[in-house]
């Protein structure tokens, strides 16, 4: 591996590990026995319409049977409810409860504190090629992704 390939997989990885450990003490502060996947499973059943466990799995790139038990642990905690979906019996239409949508607000403003400080000290510009980069490089490995797998 390249010094280049090495400083960019540490980048993404220290920066990965940074946003978690964020997260983390919001939950904890907070005291919220859940994870980060666990936001973003909340994320994704708020933002996304007719959200199912499918929906959250294809949106978070995460194996079914990894959000399905995820799931059962926020529905245990009283923060999502499930529905019957008209469209299609196999599957249910997840929404935040009322103690789901506090706690979402809760850690999506922690959350937003975290991105800003990450962002810190950059220039509009800047972000924006670095958005545009990274999605060209999301592309780039989910096209190899693809031809791997």
């Amino acid at each position: 591996m390249s010094q280049l390939e090495s400083k960019l997989q540490l980048m993404f990885i220290h920066t990965i590990n940074a946003l978690q450990q964020s997260m983390k003490q919001t939950m904890k502060h907070h005291q919220l026995k859940m994870t980060p996947l666990s936001f973003l499973m909340l994320k994704t059943v708020h933002d996304t319409a007719e959200c199912t466990a499918h929906s959250i799995a294809e949106i978070t790139y995460k194996d079914k049977g990894q959000i399905t038990r995820l799931l059962k642990e926020v529905i245990d905690q009283g923060l999502i409810e499930r529905h019957p979906n008209p469209k299609d019996k196999r599957s249910q239409i997840l929404t935040l409860t009322e103690q789901g949508e506090t706690v979402f607000t809760t850690l999506q403003q922690a959350d937003y504190a975290a991105l800003n400080a990450l962002k810190t000290g950059l220039t509009e510009e800047e972000l924006n090629d670095f958005l545009i980069i990274g999605q060209k490089m999301i592309h780039n490995i989910n096209e190899f992704n693809a031809k791997c797998g």
